[in-house]
């Protein structure tokens, strides 16, 4: 997908839920980031794409930049597969790359995006937090289906 061409919402939903399933395998899993996944959309409408960016690396990581994988927090996996959409989204148009720190994001932001390059990166993360979100409850709606489907009694065959 490229900025110039348009964005199919189907395509932000396949890449968003391909990679939040990676870390959904088990119940465990999925509840280290669940909570935090709801939080993209209000915290990039409140605060912005720059501190989105410092916080998509957890707040583990120094100076804004991915931790070990030993410390990353694992409440903020869904922030970094926003930030990863979000870079496969406007591909190298707006010369972004998804481990960019920090300091080069609010830099190459500040000095080589046009205002309408920064609103559309602001939808887009709107967008995807909002993705993001459906397929998180979805996940959710899956575990619990399966775990009442494991506590139902097995009816008797004859």
């Amino acid at each position: 997908m490229s900025a110039n061409s348009p964005v199919v919402p189907h395509d932000l939903d396949v890449q968003v839920f391909s990679r939040l399933n990676e870390k959904a395998k088990t119940k465990e899993d999925f509840d280290k980031w669940k909570g935090k996944a709801s939080d993209i959309v209000g915290y990039v409408a409140a605060w912005g794409v720059i501190r989105f960016w410092s916080l998509s690396f957890s707040p583990k990581g120094k100076g804004g930049t991915q931790p070990s994988a030993e410390n990353f927090d694992q409440n903020y996996y869904a922030w970094q597969v926003a930030r990863e959409v979000l870079c496969e989204v406007v591909d190298n148009d707006f010369g972004l790359n998804d481990q960019m720190t920090a300091k080069d994001f609010n830099q190459h932001y500040k000095d080589n995006l046009t205002g309408i390059q920064q609103v559309i990166l602001s939808e887009l993360l709107i967008e995807i937090g909002n993705s993001i979100q459906f397929w998180t409850m979805r996940i959710a709606d899956s575990f619990e289906a399966t775990k009442a489907e494991e506590s139902e009694p097995k009816s008797a065959s004859k």
